[in-house]
């Protein structure tokens, strides 16, 4: 059934993967600004779900701390993109909601993610809780290359204003 991996083990893991997105998130913001931005989110999404199902399918210590410590870097890609992404997209009336909810939405996933885990894993074993929503984490990058791509600051420029070109 498990890995016989102890807790301690898995916290410390958990605090490296956090230590590699946070030194993803500055490389991958200077990409932001001279890379399809939707693009980039794609990636993040597709890479950051492959990973956890990557961790579900995991047969071993090696590959469960190989699939955890990319899952780290996948979830440094997409951030810096997606707040630039919003102020493109959004009016600079609305932008507080917009943000808000954005930021709204992760803290209830903070709260229900480990509910929902702990009931799918009691219910159908560890690794349902980690394949149930790897595979909808990769099809919501598939969502986001449909999206136009808006032009940097168009919607910060006044009317009548004509907005700067996208290099």
């Amino acid at each position: 059934a498990g890995l016989g991996l102890n807790p301690s083990f898995l916290a410390a893991l958990s605090s490296v993967v956090g230590s590699l997105a946070t030194r993803v998130t500055l490389p991958a913001g200077f990409l932001a600004d001279r890379v399809r931005r939707v693009w980039l989110v794609a990636i993040g999404a597709v890479l950051t779900g492959a990973t956890v199902v990557g961790q579900g399918l995991a047969h071993g210590v090696g590959s469960l701390v190989g699939a955890r410590l990319t899952n780290g870097a996948a979830q440094g890609i997409a951030p810096p993109a997606t707040f630039t992404l919003q102020t493109d997209w959004f009016p600079a009336s609305t932008r507080s909601r917009v943000f808000s909810l954005f930021f709204a939405a992760g803290q209830a996933g903070l709260v229900l993610a480990p509910i929902a885990a702990g009931l799918s894993g009691d219910a159908y074993g560890w690794r349902a809780a980690l394949l149930l929503p790897g595979g909808p984490a990769v099809g919501s990058g598939g969502l986001v290359p449909p999206r136009r791509r808006p032009v940097p600051g168009a919607r910060a420029t006044p009317r009548g204003a004509v907005p700067r070109a996208v290099p």
